[in-house]
């Protein structure tokens, strides 16, 4: 048996089966501690200064210096493998169309992960901060100059959380700085329903191409996502019902709406065979 020191103290005991291995191992450790404290010697005069400099700086954070190297060595790797914001849109969006994402939402992210881009364009992905997102986010205005609505920062909030989600999977960088960047607070309102009258005055109102929209959205119930994919072929006036689809489901279900009375009145010139 050989007793050793252990790290962090205390003893350690290794059992061996014969006094020659005890002795070959205890040999071997003490070649070893030999070499690593003639190499401690080797640290020179400004080694040694810069090393206790670190451990000053490092102090408050409660981190060693190997931590810190370490550290810069993952983020310089990460930086030779970076990718600029001008490169990793695409390759994202080109990802998107690959999933079978719906056209709606491809369209909504290159719209506004364009917007983005024309700001950002030129840095390195890992090189953009949570502060730089959120002054990003906060300074975002509408065509009246005017802040824009929570839900709609929000919405650039979830793409932009998507694109770095993205470059992460692909270690282009270390974390989504969009984790640090907390979304707009939106106050809830009371949701308001259209009276009979005010419902038959938009349909009066509105143009043909959007008639459609409102009297199917109104009489069936629809939600505006389903509406916005829904074809004249899911629309069975002899049968009197709307087919919302699996894929065009909110729910990821197949559904069938009935078409009322006042529904089909509308929907009559525009009797297109399904």
């Amino acid at each position: 048996m050989v007793t050793l020191p252990k790290q962090g103290g205390g003893r350690h005991r290794r059992y061996f089966r014969t006094e020659g291995e005890a002795k070959t191992y205890l040999q071997r450790k003490r070649v070893e501690l030999l070499n690593q404290g003639t190499a401690s010697l080797a640290i020179t005069d400004p080694q040694r200064v810069a090393l206790l400099k670190a451990e000053e700086l490092l102090a408050p954070y409660g981190k060693t210096v190997v931590e810190a190297a370490q550290f810069y060595v993952e983020r310089h790797e990460q930086i030779k493998n970076n990718r600029l914001l001008d490169d990793a849109v695409p390759a994202f969006l080109q990802q998107l169309k690959a999933d079978g994402l719906s056209a709606r939402y491809q369209k909504d992210c290159k719209n506004r992960l364009t917007r983005f881009r024309k700001s950002f364009g030129e840095r390195l992905v890992a090189e953009i901060s949570s502060t730089e997102v959120g002054d990003w986010l906060r300074s975002l205005k509408d065509e009246d100059d005017n802040p824009l609505a929570a839900l709609t920062r929000n919405s650039y909030w979830l793409r932009l959380s998507a694109l770095f989600n993205f470059a992460r999977e692909r270690g282009w960088c270390s974390e989504n700085p969009l984790l640090d960047s907390q979304k707009a607070k939106v106050r809830s309102s009371d949701i308001a329903i259209l009276s009979p009258t005010e419902f038959a005055r938009l349909l009066e109102c509105a143009s043909d191409e959007a008639l459609p929209y409102w009297a199917i959205g109104g009489f069936a119930g629809l939600r505006s996502s389903e509406l916005e994919r829904l074809d004249w072929a899911d629309v069975h006036l002899d049968s009197d019902l709307v087919e919302v689809k699996a894929a065009k489901s909110k729910t990821a279900s197949r559904r069938f709406v009935p078409i009322r009375p006042a529904l089909k009145t509308w929907l009559a010139r525009y009797c297109y065979e399904s």
